[in-house]
């Protein structure tokens, strides 16, 4: 292929034929076409016989009929191509998806298409429909407003498509594909495509298609995998799931698009599927491999997904006891509602569609609820005090410290929907009363637990069944879409680890680091780290690249929450005496959008 050469869009992307079909079933274009013709030949239409007709996007507006001398818009144009047979002649209409035909001069004969060629058309138009639909959606608007300014076949010179991302090694071998052009708002937008169905964006953000669900009895064993797998982590029935989209394609290693920092993969294109699946009003993601392998890869959050803001607000408490309602904070215009009145503490989920609230009742009393749709509060649990609650990603577990009594002993508890009685969890060499709690972070198939004592601090991880000892670390946060918990060792770096392997990257090496927080689907994490009386508010790529983000001094108590998508997250802490918070935003250069004088945390979510 020349990498300069222009290519003409041939825009079959289905064929349907019809032997017989009742006119009032007909789209309504192909309807047109016949009243079209029946007025030309003044004849009734059922004197009109349809021949066959078959969905096309048209690389234009003329319809694939253009007049010499006209300008016709450069947009991509779904229609149909028709066969009409009148009075023993044979005639071929051109449409759109709506009532515009054009009669193609009668008589022509077609060229037939080459072998494999009609199935390469189909392949580059669903790339092209994916690339618009993308931009579409980015931007707001409807498909019928991007325009295809030009398609251009390139040979990219490894596996990224000429797109490589921060951090990620290709595959080095010589891949055949595409460049796009893509034209929207007075702009142009560019994309890059293998052959296989492969469409990133320039940056190297992976554009995914959605394809129609197969039958059931058509569908690869490795949606079957999904469908149990999904089930078992909701605790549901399989027909309580459906299966939104089934997308071959092929992964450019064998991480199957969920990498790890520090990991190295084969470079070899795995042929395999993007599964999503829907249940109890959320998206999910199965990367699969083969016939037989699948990964479960989390949520699925729309690229238009808004961002908010879930924080304390001091009021005047009504009883003396729960001084703040938990509000939700547009991050941009500072516009907030009130979500839950009257409480001490709270947890959400990363979509914020679960929240948890506690309660004080009375002065040695604490109540761990749920808050429901309509804003009431279901008691769950409680006792002399509850607090570090945490939710899993999927909201189907919840996790907390609870006190039952004035002492010293502290429990950790943990919850499963449908709520029940909750269960009490050991710490192996860690006995009720010989520890500080400290932090809760739940990945999607374990709970990281750390408490500290005389000796340090000391985490654990719980994967339902057994408690395993981690060792003198403290866990801080879970890279989402991973396996690799944020971990800080007893030097106070930041590194990688995957339970399973170990280290397997360090990525702050300096300074004691405080608070670690990373986005979905991303390769940086956002930390605060302690050096000689400064905290450091760092973005951290996965190589370990650090770029600043601010200098703070006399302040304690800091800590990080990133929103899963769209580079919003929170900086809570102490200024002196002053609790603070910073809705900020990742850009140039990084912006504060909004300053609460309020306690921590605040947690972002993605609506």
């Amino acid at each position: 292929m020349t990498p300069t050469k222009q290519l003409t869009i041939a825009a079959i992307i289905a064929v349907v034929a019809i032997a017989a079909c009742a006119q009032g079933n007909l789209p309504q274009p192909v309807q047109a076409a016949i009243e079209d013709l029946a007025g030309r030949l003044d004849v009734a239409p059922d004197a009109i016989t349809v021949a066959s007709f078959e969905e096309v996007t048209w690389p234009d507006t003329s319809l694939g009929n253009p007049e010499p001398g006209r300008v016709y818009a450069q947009v991509l144009t779904p229609g149909y191509r028709v066969m009409l047979e009148a009075q023993g002649q044979r005639y071929e209409y051109h449409t759109d998806r709506g009532t515009r035909v054009t009669l193609m001069e009668p008589g022509g004969e077609e060229t037939p298409a080459a072998e494999g060629e009609h199935e390469e058309l189909h392949a580059r138009l669903r790339m092209i429909r994916r690339a618009g639909g993308h931009l579409a959606q980015q931007l707001g608007i409807e498909i019928n407003e991007v325009y295809l300014a030009s398609v251009e076949e390139v040979t990219w010179p490894d596996a990224s498509l000429g797109a490589p991302r921060p951090g990620e090694t290709y595959a080095q071998v010589q891949t055949p594909g595409y460049r796009l052009l893509l034209e929207a708002a007075g702009q142009l937008h560019e994309y890059h495509t293998d052959t296989a169905g492969r469409v990133v964006t320039a940056e190297g953000t992976m554009v995914a298609g959605v394809t129609e669900v197969p039958a059931a009895s058509e569908q690869p064993v490795v949606v079957s995998r999904a469908l149990a797998d999904l089930a078992g982590r909701l605790g549901i029935d399989q027909g309580q799931i459906t299966v939104v989209s089934v997308e071959a394609l092929q992964w450019p290693d064998s991480s199957l698009g969920l990498p790890d920092p520090g990991m190295m993969y084969p470079q070899a294109i795995v042929p395999g599927h993007r599964i999503v699946l829907a249940a109890e009003g959320r998206r999910f993601e199965y990367h699969s491999a083969g016939g037989t392998a699948v990964r479960y890869a989390g949520i699925v959050y729309p690229d238009d997904a808004e961002v908010s803001v879930l924080a304390l607000q001091p009021t005047e408490p009504a009883d003396g006891n729960n001084r703040f309602h938990l509000q939700r904070i547009d991050p941009r215009t500072g516009e907030s509602e009130i979500a839950v009145q009257f409480i001490s503490k709270f947890a959400a989920t990363p979509d914020g569609r679960d929240i948890a609230v506690v309660k004080r009742t009375s002065r040695s009393s604490h109540e761990l609820g749920y808050v429901q749709s309509d804003g009431s509060v279901e008691p769950l649990d409680g006792g002399f005090d509850v607090f570090v609650v945490a939710w899993s990603p999927l909201g189907e577990r919840l996790a907390y410290w609870v006190r039952p009594r004035i002492a010293n002993e502290v429990f950790l508890r943990v919850l499963n929907k449908p709520w029940g009685e909750p269960e009490e969890l050991s710490l192996p060499g860690a006995e009720p009363g010989s520890f500080q709690p400290g932090n809760l972070v739940w990945t999607n198939d374990a709970l990281a637990v750390t408490v500290t004592s005389a000796a340090g601090a000391r985490s654990f991880l719980w994967d339902g069944e057994e408690m395993r000892d981690l060792g003198q670390v403290a866990v801080l946060g879970w890279i989402p879409r991973s396996s690799s918990l944020l971990i800080r060792d007893e030097d106070g770096k930041l590194i990688a680890v995957i339970p399973e392997r170990g280290k397997t990257a360090e990525l702050v090496s300096q300074g004691k680091v405080l608070s670690a927080a990373a986005p979905a689907g991303e390769r940086y994490v956002i930390a605060a780290v302690e050096e000689n009386d400064v905290t450091r508010l760092l973005r951290v790529e996965w190589g370990g690249q650090g770029q600043m983000l601010r200098l703070m001094t006399n302040v304690s108590e800091v800590s990080v929450e990133v929103a899963p998508v769209g580079g919003i997250f929170t900086v809570s802490r102490v200024f002196g005496d002053t609790p603070l918070v910073d809705i900020m935003e990742l850009g140039e250069p990084v912006g504060t959008l909004q300053q609460l004088q309020q306690p921590g945390p605040a947690i972002p979510v993605a609506n």
